[in-house]
């Protein structure tokens, strides 16, 4: 990964005390080393939550949020996916997604208080996986295996993921939740993006769903959920280790790798880029403080700012 550019610097006292590396595609140009296959990580839940409606899978529009989600376990999010399981005849105890504690800070400090052990419900992708599940219930697919990589419902992500980027997937890994993830490069990840907010099928039901609902697809102080209630008609969506992604019909599409991992930088490159397209921003940011008061900034560097600029739509 050593061809990833510097994207942030971060100052504490005017001293540069971290810098961070990756790529970026903005509007289909690449600075960095886009090319490069990584794991997309929950950005590939828009094309899975579109996969299960293209398999038969008729959701609300809430439970397509959801199911898109990397929700932060508030209850709001535990409400919807509970519906969704209900649905089909589901139940918390069907799912696989990893056992954990909400994301959000107080869902988080509320669950420990109440004595509330990890479980899969809590889970962030436990959207993703209740949808999974009613994919195999309408389908007919044994429901214990619904991770499985030879499953035909997982086989069946990768054959869509496949036809609507257009490419061939040739390394499978395991995220975090356990469901398989497929490698691809930054510039399949945007061209995916840019594709669903301009279409009329299942990739464009999703991300009408997300813009419809940003709250449900990320939570409290989120920048998913941030980025698409200051933009409206936009979607954005995390990953783990770096990934960002954003599109809008008007503007374009924006897709961030930090290649240490971090999220720091994100909404650094977001906001700059809302400047560029003429819209203000307020973000929650992870400021470098000093007893408690901000001493230091997030900025992204001269190269990335000059390359943003040039790729404005």
């Amino acid at each position: 990964m050593s061809d990833h550019k510097k994207l942030v610097e971060v100052t504490r006292n005017s001293l540069v005390e971290s810098e961070h590396f990756g790529s970026v595609v903005f509007n289909n140009e690449g600075f960095g080393k886009p090319e490069e296959l990584m794991y997309p990580r929950s950005s590939l839940k828009l094309f899975q939550a579109a996969s299960v409606l293209a398999l038969g899978v008729d959701l609300t529009s809430q439970q397509t949020a959801i199911a898109a989600a990397s929700h932060s376990g508030e209850t709001v999010h535990i409400e919807v996916v509970t519906e969704l399981l209900k649905k089909f005849g589901l139940s918390p105890t069907d799912l696989r997604s990893t056992p954990r504690l909400p994301l959000g800070i107080e869902p988080n400090i509320t669950a420990i208080r109440q004595g509330i052990a990890e479980n899969s419900l809590m889970s962030d992708c436990s959207g993703k996986h209740a949808a999974f599940l009613a994919a195999c219930v309408v389908n007919g697919w044994p429901l214990v295996e619904y991770l499985d990589s030879s499953h035909p419902l997982q086989q069946a992500i990768k054959a869509k993921i496949e036809s609507w980027l257009d490419i061939r997937i040739s390394v499978t890994g395991v995220d975090g939740c356990g469901a398989p993830v497929f490698a691809m490069s930054l510039f399949d990840l945007a061209k995916g993006f840019a594709l669903a907010i301009n279409s009329g099928d299942e990739l464009g039901h999703v991300a009408q769903a997300m813009s419809a609902h940003p709250y449900l697809v990320g939570g409290r102080a989120r920048l998913a959920t941030e980025a698409m209630e200051q933009l409206p008609g936009s979607i954005a969506k995390d990953g783990a280790e770096g990934v960002f992604v954003l599109a809008h019909k008007d503007h374009g599409s924006l897709a961030i790798k930090v290649s240490d991992g971090s999220i720091r930088p994100h909404s650094a490159i977001v906001a700059k880029v809302f400047a560029h397209w003429g819209r203000e921003s307020t973000f929650s940011t992870q400021t470098p403080l000093g007893g408690g008061h901000p001493v230091g900034e997030i900025q992204i560097t001269a190269a990335l700012d000059d390359f943003l600029a040039l790729r404005l739509q």
